[in-house]
């Protein structure tokens, strides 16, 4: 194979490989916009000191992946199927 057919072949299996991911976190965000866009200031910091409290409790008890969606930022790319 030429060195640009090999390019090829490897960013399409780059793609193939994390565009889920990619996309999973690219809704996530914008969800999250989408809560912000439809909570007031007050609501927005409330929700904020809620979320910094919960994750303050969790890391001061170990406890960092209950409750809460990590799956995409444990990303292990030798587990990935090529």
């Amino acid at each position: 194979l030429g060195q640009q057919q090999q390019l090829d072949e490897a960013f399409a299996t780059y793609d193939r490989v994390r565009r889920p991911r990619v996309d999973e976190i690219a809704k996530k965000a914008a969800s999250n916009a989408d809560v912000r866009k439809k909570t007031g200031p007050v609501g927005l910091r409330i929700k904020e000191w809620v979320i910094w409290a919960f994750l303050w409790v969790a890391w001061a008890t170990g406890r960092q992946s209950v409750g809460v969606e990590q799956r995409h930022l444990v990303y292990d790319i030798d587990a990935a199927k090529l």
